[in-house]
């Protein structure tokens, strides 16, 4: 039971309605009430004074009672004068310390009405509430955070500004993270999780997750629900874990190392994901962040982010359209928006989900491995992940030393059979193992210019983020696109998205006094939404590109006669087929039972948060029913279930931490 094709098509009228300003704490009137405790401090320091000029004064009392004793030379008067003089100081003593009492009282008093009258924190709790910018990675994850008008990146435990996004399980319980954990990669090979970017929101059976597991040399099957669990050996058991606990781990790592730079603990998050991700992956994302001890947490598209850190380091008062050409590990997503001031528009947005770098690390192992055939006649299986994982990792290298130079060598010691590989590669050959991966790069550039009804000599700057977009051969191909004056290359392609999300994070920190004014960003709907209708085909109620905030309206009719429900489908993807895209959610709305039933379907998507809600009206009739498409509509139980086992392992973690300082104590 469903619904037919649409009758009418009606556009919202509010699709260009205005954000409301969000207000903002006066920074002055904030300031002026502690310049106010000041000159507390100042009466207070005054009070001493006095204090102390009243004690000379008793001193000197003392003197010339000394001086009487010594004209008079009388015992009984001696003790009668001491015992004068003693009362003095005892009278004057009495009166400092109330003086003091009550000096105390008023201070407190007044403080006390400052913040009551004011509702602003004490001084001390001022910047307690720090939002940290995470650029969560598919190979590698940056943080950082904005603090006394500038963006710091945070340095991870080893000193670097970059972690890669790798989790080791050793099989005594403990967790390695980041470089450690890719050290791993050889001697535990099956512990050894990466690239859960690219598992997770999505299905088992999808056909993506099916080509990478593999490549992978960990575990990965589906659940009763065909969604992808790993499978891990801990203590001779197994250990079943989802994507999202993955994630989070490595979340956690990046959130503790904030903790330690700021010395507070941090609870809010801005966390970049690709423009092209879907709802599923998107609220995946979010999950993970909530399992790694985060309260508050807001989204936001790489590329804007990187957009951001552009505008901010290049303001300019004319308009100014640009594209954002984000090439990392395991995602590519090209945006084009507009820039004037703080504002930034977005136009067009393309890309794929599972297209990076990665992708051009197998190109080359695959390449090294028939080679390595032909010249040594001997096949290296699939089933031979160590000596697989010692050639991409030779693989990476070479790729990163063809950046900058025009050949590269790679040498592997007894690879196979106890054969040496021995292989050059020069920046020619390069390009060519790498063509099929750049032509589709190309095809995406090529489809956002379409898709923004611009000509490529509108777009003034090409901003160049991610990893792979330091690749030679991408440059010269952006630049022969749109001339090679246009590629920017000022702003740092590994840390540009987590310093935009700092800055974006910053918008909501009520505490931090900016110094630049409210960014304004205008986003876009990445995917086209609609309903499943009869056929199982998908009619497309909100299309690609459509300017957030937006209302549409379609009328539909019942799919058959005499029907007392009707179920309602909400799909997103761009094919016609449903099976071809995500379902977000269902609901049945009943109608007055009839030969056709008419329904209006309201599709709207508020401005502040990108949630979508969907509702049903039964024409000539009283039945209505709306569902909102939220970050909450997900399996809170597991979700909870994984943030207990979080908060276990880390009071594990520290009671370990504990003991080995009680074994090693700091001399």
């Amino acid at each position: 039971m469903g619904i037919c094709s649409s009758k009418k098509d009606k556009e919202n009228k509010n699709e260009n309605e205005k954000e409301k300003p969000r207000k903002r704490r006066n920074s002055k009137k904030l300031l002026n009430n502690f310049s106010g405790s000041q000159n507390e401090k100042e009466t207070k320091s005054n009070n001493s004074e006095k204090e102390y000029e009243e004690l000379n004064n008793i001193e000197k009392g003392k003197q010339k009672s000394n001086n009487i004793v010594k004209i008079k030379q009388d015992s009984n008067n001696i003790v009668k004068i001491k015992q004068e003089s003693n009362n003095i100081e005892k009278e004057e003593s009495n009166n400092i310390e109330k003086e003091k009492e009550n000096n105390i009282e008023k201070e407190k008093e007044e403080s006390d009405d400052i913040i009551e009258d004011e509702k602003i924190l004490p001084i001390d709790n001022l910047k307690d509430n720090y939002i940290i910018g995470i650029d969560l990675g598919t190979t590698n994850s940056c943080v950082g955070v904005y603090k006394n008008n500038r963006v710091d990146i945070i340095e991870n435990i080893l000193g670097k500004r970059i972690t890669p996004s790798y989790v080791c399980y050793k099989t005594n319980s403990k967790i390695l993270v980041g470089e450690q954990a890719k050290d791993q990669i050889i001697n535990n090979i099956k512990n050894t999780i990466y690239d859960t970017k690219r598992l997770i929101g999505r299905n088992f059976s999808d056909e993506i997750v099916q080509k990478d597991i593999k490549l992978w040399s960990f575990t990965v099957k589906g659940n009763e629900k065909d969604k992808p669990i790993i499978e891990v050996t801990i203590n001779k058991e197994k250990k079943i874990l989802y994507p999202e606990q993955v994630s989070s781990i490595i979340l956690s790592t990046l959130k503790k190392d904030a903790e330690e730079f700021l010395g507070r603990e941090v609870k809010e998050a801005v966390i970049t994901v690709p423009a092209y991700f879907n709802n599923n992956q998107r609220q995946s994302t979010i999950d993970a962040a909530k399992i790694a001890g985060f309260n508050e947490i807001r989204t936001i598209n790489e590329p804007t982010a990187a957009a951001i850190a552009y505008g901010l380091e290049n303001i300019c008062e004319h308009e100014k359209k640009i594209m954002v050409f984000d090439f990392g590990g395991g995602t590519l997503d090209i945006t084009i928006l507009k820039i004037k001031n703080k504002q930034f528009e977005v136009i067009t947005s393309s890309g794929d989900s599972h297209l990076g770098g990665e992708d051009i690390d197998n190109e080359l192992v695959d390449f090294c491995v028939k080679q390595f055939k032909v010249k040594k006649g001997i096949e290296i299986s699939s089933k031979n992940q160590k000596a697989l994982k010692r050639l991409k990792k030779e693989c990476v290298e070479a790729k990163h030393i063809l950046s900058i130079a025009k050949e590269a060598t790679i040498y592997i010691n007894s690879l196979s059979e106890e054969t040496d590989l021995d292989l050059k590669i020069n920046r020619m050959e390069f390009n060519d193992i790498c063509k099929e991966i750049f032509e589709k790069c190309i095809k995406h550039v090529e489809n956002s210019i379409n898709e923004s009804k611009l000509e490529k000599s509108d777009i003034e700057k090409i901003v160049l983020v991610g990893g792979s977009s330091k690749i030679p051969e991408i440059q010269e191909i952006l630049g022969n696109i749109f001339g090679k004056e246009k590629l920017c290359k000022t702003i740092n392609p590994d840390e540009a998205i987590a310093q935009g999300a700092a800055i974006y994070g910053n918008q909501f920190n009520t505490n931090e006094i900016n110094n630049f004014e409210e960014l304004i960003i205008k986003d876009i709907v990445p995917h086209s939404l609609g309903v499943k209708i009869k056929g199982n085909l998908l009619d497309k109620i909100i299309y690609k590109n459509t300017k957030i905030p937006c209302k549409i309206e379609k009328q539909y009719e019942s799919a058959d006669d005499y029907q007392d429900k009707i179920e309602i489908c909400i799909y997103e993807g761009e094919s016609k087929f449903v099976k071809e895209c995500v379902l977000l959610d269902n609901f049945f709305i009943s109608v007055t039972k009839r030969q056709k039933s008419y329904l209006n379907v309201i599709f709207q998507i508020d401005p502040q948060f990108s949630i979508l809600k969907v509702t049903a009206k039964e024409i000539d009739g009283k039945n209505q029913k709306s569902v909102e498409i939220t970050r909450e509509k997900r399996d809170q139980a597991k979700i909870k279930e994984m943030i207990g086992i979080e908060v276990e392992r880390k009071k594990l973690e520290k009671i370990k931490e504990e003991e080995k300082k009680k074994l090693n104590p700091k001399k």
